[in-house]
């Protein structure tokens, strides 16, 4: 699944060429579009023997085509990808199927998903439309609190994905990014245009 992600990656650039050219490009193009979808259907259709591998496919699949990959499918197929994607990469059941907490204010939490693996997932689902499901609503209060564990090149990235939750927990995650953010522009491992893009997240929230 690793070999296959890096290769779906390397479709990506190609179908974005196509999208920006529009229906008239040329028909190579097209074939990029069409392998994203072959193996967007084969993730579905065999999401179990993927294993723990089934998440790093889903994320490349997203982030080569967005939800053109997955146009094919139903929204019901799409939903419950995403859960077993969740299931097979160490999400606690509990955090797929709801987003409230427990009485006494515990929560699923990640189980054996890392901070930096849920990031990559929140960004990939947001890119295919999901939006104020459980699975991202746990997914957003996760990342809030294990924040300083993401690498400084998703911040940018995580703070771009954020309008598919619910208001509050966004602008929770939107906190706890910008609060990292300082730490990591202070230390210099974020760029200029990473700090103009946190700037235009944070205007949006005014």
């Amino acid at each position: 699944p690793r070999r296959l992600a890096a290769a779906l990656a390397y479709l990506g650039p190609a179908e974005a060429s196509r999208s920006n050219l529009g229906p008239s490009s040329d028909s190579r193009d097209g074939g990029a579009l069409a392998l994203l979808q072959l193996a967007a259907s084969q993730l579905v259709d065999y999401t179990s023997d993927y294993r723990e591998g089934s998440l790093a496919v889903f994320c490349a699949l997203a982030k080569a085509a967005g939800s053109r990959a997955f146009r094919r499918l139903t929204e019901e197929k799409s939903a419950k990808l995403a859960k077993d994607v969740a299931c097979l990469s160490g999400l606690p059941s509990e955090a797929v199927e709801s987003s409230e907490t427990a009485a006494d204010g515990s929560d699923a939490g990640l189980g054996r998903l890392s901070p930096t693996d849920a990031a990559e997932f929140f960004c990939a689902l947001t890119r295919l439309g999901q939006k104020e499901t459980p699975l991202l609503a746990q997914l957003s209060r996760q990342l809030a609190e294990h924040v300083a564990e993401l690498r400084p090149a998703q911040l940018p990235l995580l703070v771009k994905a954020l309008g598919r939750g619910s208001p509050h927990d966004d602008f929770v995650l939107l906190h706890a990014i910008c609060r990292q953010s300082a730490v990591e522009l202070a230390q210099g491992k974020l760029d200029g245009q990473s700090a103009v893009v946190l700037m235009q997240a944070c205007s949006r929230w005014e």
